[in-house]
């Protein structure tokens, strides 16, 4: 080290620990050592620059989690530097030493030290030395701390010979000792531990969070000296990051490394640089030059729909991968700007709905149309009409009947878009005035008397699946066991709603949720 760590620098960072009253136990000792171990994590160490000193309060088991190089304490250099190597006696054939005349030993010729090696042998000697001053003043403060804030009927010395702790005790023993006397976990503990170790995972919190979380579990199962091993700590992360669908084909790279390298710190890497890719594809750079719509095209060429539900498989993709880096002040700017989209539509709607009540009443005061009410969300049904009734001379023709313009509806009602025109019918056409005859007369065009051979406006409307079910995330033709409640977190949208079934699905969109539409003409199950 190129400088000394003073004493009164480690002082201010391990100054106000947790307290310990009235007895020392499992939560206040690993409160205690975790305040310690980030204060020391804060100041420089050759050995790491990540973990710092904190192998010095840390258990080795810990250490050796977090880093493949064990902590190793520093030596002392010694008073002055070694500019010559110890010296090397000559021997003879059978190992004895050669004496001189005077019979003292003779030894090898030692080089000589030039000024640039004594310049380096200087250097190495000062960077050893700070590091081993260093290494005392962290090891007296923390020794300090511990011996003011641990009463003195909890403490028991590495030494038969000695009561209580000692100096030259190190920080790590001192808490190894006092650990398992009053800080292992109970059984009950390590059973809510290991179950925390295995919960689900959300894919909306980053990578780390999950890394952080096995981790904390490891530390309390190696406090109830029941620690996990290498590879369940693997499998267990594997298994939950697999869950969310996000890292199925990093995996697959994961896989075909050697087994040397499947190790609890590669993994962390490797999954970190997987999760930063991803946010880097659905930034707004990579975004504008098609990146994001390259890497789920293929989910595109899947889907059996139109554009439009291409676009909101995409568009749930990206808002999932996005969704973990929103931030509190984000999320509510997110809900003002749906808000306000909400509200905007409402208003569009009911101009609508004026625009048409105004082409109503400019229309002929005789001809009275009944409208119904759109419905929400601007899907307009084809109003019907009601009586129409005009008077005048029919014409003649065949299938017309015979009748004076006075008559009413002489005839058979025909399958035209108006009733009750009075007189005689033409064949098949609309007459100017009157209608009347036999199959010249003019029906209202309804629902009931449409056109038998009109076609519908879907034609495919069978269902997938042999199910009613709904999902507010992907449409009315989900799998068996699939509904909003249900719906995988991977496949959700942003807003998503578990409250939302089929009965219910209009009220959801009328007040202006996104829900997908997906397969709603679908009527008829399949065939089973």
């Amino acid at each position: 080290m190129d400088y000394v760590i003073s004493y009164d620098e480690i002082a201010a960072l391990v100054a106000n620990p947790p307290s310990l009253a009235p007895r020392p136990n499992f939560t206040n000792l690993r409160n205690l050592r975790r305040h310690i171990q980030r204060a020391l994590m804060r100041v420089s160490c050759p050995q790491s620059n990540i973990l710092g000193w904190a192998g010095l309060i840390m258990s080795r088991a810990m250490y050796g989690l977090l880093t493949t190089t064990p902590f190793r304490l520093p030596t002392d250099p010694g008073p002055l530097a070694v500019y010559y190597p110890p010296k090397i006696p000559i021997v003879d054939a059978q190992g004895d030493p050669v004496l001189d005349q005077t019979g003292v030993p003779t030894y090898q010729a030692q080089p000589a030290i030039g000024r640039p090696e004594q310049a380096t042998i200087d250097a190495t000697f000062k960077r050893a030395k700070n590091y081993w001053k260093s290494y005392m003043n962290i090891r007296r403060a923390v020794f300090n701390c511990l011996d003011d804030g641990i009463d003195d009927a909890f403490k028991v010395s590495n030494d038969p010979a000695l009561t209580g702790w000692n100096a030259s005790m190190e920080p790590r023993e001192m808490f190894d000792q006092i650990t398992a006397t009053y800080g292992r976990p109970t059984p009950a503990a390590l059973l809510q531990n290991d179950t925390f170790f295995r919960s689900v995972y959300s894919p909306q919190d980053a990578p780390e969070v999950l890394f952080r979380r096995i981790e904390d579990c490891q530390e309390v199962q190696i406090l109830g000296e029941d620690p996990y091993t290498a590879q369940q700590l693997l499998n267990n992360a594997v298994r939950l990051l697999l869950q969310t669908g996000l890292y199925t084909r990093d995996f697959e790279d994961w896989d075909r490394k050697i087994a040397a390298d499947k190790i609890w710190t590669n993994l962390k890497m490797f999954i970190q640089e997987a999760y930063t890719r991803r946010l880097n594809a659905t930034s707004i750079t990579t975004g504008a030059q098609g990146y994001v719509q390259n890497a789920y095209a293929a989910l595109a060429e899947e889907s059996e729909e139109e554009d439009d539900d291409v676009h909101t498989v995409i568009t749930q993709m990206a808002a999932l991968t996005t969704q973990s880096q929103l931030t509190a002040s984000t999320a509510a700017e997110t809900n003002a700007s749906v808000t306000a989209a909400i509200n905007q539509l409402a208003a569009n709607q009911q101009a609508m709905q004026q625009q048409f009540a105004a082409f109503t009443a400019s229309r002929n005061t005789t001809y009275q149309p009944t409208l119904l009410a759109p419905p929400p969300m601007q899907q307009l049904t084809i109003p019907s009409f009601g009586t129409f009734q005009h008077t005048g001379m029919g014409g003649g023709g065949r299938r017309g009947g015979r009748g004076r313009g006075e008559r009413a509806n002489t005839g058979r009602q025909g399958r035209t878009p108006f009733a009750n025109f009075v007189g005689r019918g033409n064949q098949g056409g609309l007459p100017p005035i009157g209608g009347g005859g036999r199959g010249g007369g003019i029906a209202p065009f309804t629902q009931q008397n449409a056109p038998r051979n009109a076609a519908p406006m879907y034609s495919n409307i069978i269902k997938r699946y042999a199910n009613w079910n709904v999902c507010f995330s992907c449409g009315f033709d989900v799998e068996d066991g699939h509904t909003s409640k249900t719906c995988p977190a991977p496949w959700r949208r942003a807003n998503h709603q578990e409250g939302y079934t089929r009965a219910n699905s209009g009220q959801y969109i009328a007040a202006g949720y996104d829900a997908c539409t997906k397969a709603m003409h679908k009527s008829q199950l399949p065939n089973m």
